[in-house]
């Protein structure tokens, strides 16, 4: 489980530094840096995995992940418990060209046996600790679902991780309906208590492939038919009644959702989560409807500071919070909530 994060340079997170909890939400306006967090969480996390140069192509050359203006190192910092090992795992990422050598990436381990860990990125061989970071850092999964994917027909075998798209919902559908019956039943339950305009989940085969289905009024309707909102729901679902991996990392949380169904949406995550209690969600949001739904401990408001840098506050920091909450429109709320709470 990660508890604090650390961002120095990386894309709009110039200077950002949060703490994280088994459910989190970074709630901001757009463009304030709420989707820079998940990717630089997901950078560090997965870094005992792929070499981090690997990881950051996904964001273009050094110069374009690098924050604008900025001219140090790109920093990273996990702080998190993971089994019985507590530790910190940082690495710093040199923008330079001619930063080459063992220090170009250094990863620390503080655990029992206080080991430190060096490796050159840029060296075709390098000093790879991969193995001790598996050990400790979780298994992640970065999420922007979009309609047009999560509604794609199922082909061959349903055994096929959900992509980051949503492509891939209907095979895991499809296998949980034969392999793991209850589960699938979990799923149905659940979205018709997020969207109850649904009645019925169901899964239609023709030959090799297969169709998601929502009984809707009385009517079938097609996935392809379907609303955005139904189909965010559905994937987000599949994805966390698969709990496939420990930490979900889930960008726009409640897209296309109606606030009734945000609510019922955030009470879905807090009963999986009470099921499986390695399983953390870090998300974001824009929508201030959503951060009604929310605990103090499980949002986070996200805006930019004086200086151009990102920083957070706690809903509970600003003292007319339960003001604006009892009937401020959405655009004063964020005006008088987000930005004076963060910046000021």
């Amino acid at each position: 489980m990660i508890k604090w994060v650390r961002f120095r340079n990386f894309k709009a997170l110039r200077e950002f530094e949060a703490d994280l909890a088994p459910f989190r939400v970074f709630v901001g306006a757009n463009a304030s840096g709420k989707t820079s967090v998940l990717q630089g969480i997901r950078v560090a996390a997965e870094s005992g995995n792929l070499m981090p140069m690997d990881l950051l192509k996904d964001y273009g050359a050094k110069t374009e992940f690098r924050s604008w203006r900025a001219t140090g190192d790109i920093e990273f910092e996990l702080v998190g418990q993971w089994g019985a090992n507590e530790g910190i795992i940082t690495y710093t990422l040199p923008t330079s060209p001619d930063a080459k050598g063992p220090s170009a990436i250094l990863y620390n381990e503080y655990r029992e046996d206080n080991q430190t860990h060096s490796f050159d990125a840029w060296n075709s061989e390098p000093r790879w600790p991969s193995q001790n970071l598996r050990n400790v850092l979780p298994n992640v999964r970065f999420l922007q679902f979009n309609a047009r994917s999560v509604a794609l027909p199922g082909v061959g075998t349903p055994d096929v991780q959900i992509a980051p798209s949503g492509e891939g919902v209907t095979n895991q559908l499809a296998k949980l309906r034969v392999t793991n019956a209850p589960v699938f039943d979990e799923i149905e339950a659940a979205l018709c208590r997020v969207i109850p305009s649904v009645q019925k989940l169901t899964l239609e085969e023709k030959k090799n492939s297969y169709q998601v289905v929502f009984r809707m009024h009385g009517s079938s309707v097609p996935a392809q038919n379907a609303s955005e909102g139904t189909l965010m729901a559905l994937a987000l679902l599949t994805e966390i009644s698969e709990a496939r991996a420990q930490l979900l990392l889930i960008d726009e949380i409640d897209r296309a959702l109606h606030p009734e169904a945000q609510r019922n949406l955030v009470a879905e995550i807090r009963k999986f989560l009470c099921d499986r209690p390695g399983l953390q969600i870090v998300a974001t949001s824009h929508s201030t409807s959503l951060l009604r739904c929310l605990t103090t401990n499980e949002s986070r408001l996200i805006a930019h500071g004086a200086d151009g840098a990102e920083a957070w506050a706690s809903s509970a920091d600003n003292p007319n919070y339960d003001a604006w909450e009892r009937g401020m429109d959405l655009k004063d709320g964020w005006r008088r909530v987000s930005r004076s709470s963060v910046v000021s």
